[in-house]
This record gives C-alpha cells, structure tokens and sequence, in this order.
C-alpha cells in the first residue's frame, strides 16, 4: 500500500516551506538590526542596515510572486489575492519608510509599526501558502529557491 500524503492543510511546513521560513528568519534579524540602529540615531549606519533589508525583503516577495503565488492561486485564490494586495501595501510602506530615513525624519516607533505589519504579514504566509509550498512544481520550487538565495545579504 503506498503511504499518502496529509492535505496541504494539516502537513508540517515542507523543505521549500522551511526554505521561506529561513527567509523570513533572515529578514526578522535585519528588522532587529535596523531598529537598533535607528535607537543609535546614526543615519549612516542605519541607511546601510535599511539597504539591505529592502533590497532583501523586496527580492523575498518578487520571488514569491513570480514562482509561489501563481500556482498557489488555483488551491486558495481569495488567500492568494490577499497576499498580494498585502505585497503592494508593504512595497508603498517600504518606500515611504525610505523616503523618511533618507530626510532623517523617522521616529523608532514608525520603524516599530513597520515591523509589526512585516511580522503579521509573514505569519499569514507561514499559516498559509508556505503550508502547501512542496506542491509546487519541481522547476518552479528550484527557481524559487535558488531566487532567494542570490537575494540572501550578508
């Protein structure tokens, strides 16, 4: 008797799952890093710190829309659409918080804010469509893989 599969709903998170929830973990230590040096009030370093998390997070949800979200549409379209409508909100969040730390005119409590939305959102995906990741097909769940790590920083 072949063993079966527990639906996509009730299974542990999957190694692409883990692989997004790695990503995730990586983007929690640089929201850490950027809060602690908005508390040191030095504008050069945290506008480094805040390079790399944009460039990361943004790299982190181009590559779920462009090889997770597409195929996680036909199993949950109403959770699909939500993540993306919560991917374009973040972007605009994103660009504003980068407009105020380049006019140094960020509070660590709007840094807070952000966090706390990035933290919510990544929640909903781990509940989610990271739950059903190993049903991605073989080539997209590489391509995928291999995107988040060329936008790992170090």
């Amino acid at each position: 008797m072949k063993p079966t599969r527990p639906p996509p709903s009730t299974k542990t998170i999957s190694s692409l799952g883990d692989r997004l929830l790695s990503d995730h973990r990586a983007l929690d230590a640089l929201f850490e890093a950027l809060l602690r040096d908005i508390r040191r009030d030095d504008p050069a370093t945290y506008q480094v710190t805040w390079a790399r998390f944009e460039q990361a997070f943004l790299n982190h949800i181009d590559a779920e829309e462009v090889f997770l979200l597409p195929s996680f549409e036909r199993v949950d379209p109403s959770e699909a659409a939500a993540i993306r409508q919560e991917h374009a909100t973040l972007r605009h969040l994103l660009a504003d918080m980068g407009v105020r730390l380049e006019l140094h005119a960020v509070k660590e409590d709007n840094v807070k804010a952000l966090i706390e939305t990035l933290r919510y959102h990544g929640r909903r995906e781990e509940a989610s469509m990271y739950r059903w990741a190993d049903e991605l097909a073989p080539d997209l769940a590489s391509s995928l893989g291999d995107r988040l790590s060329a936008g790992r920083t170090t």
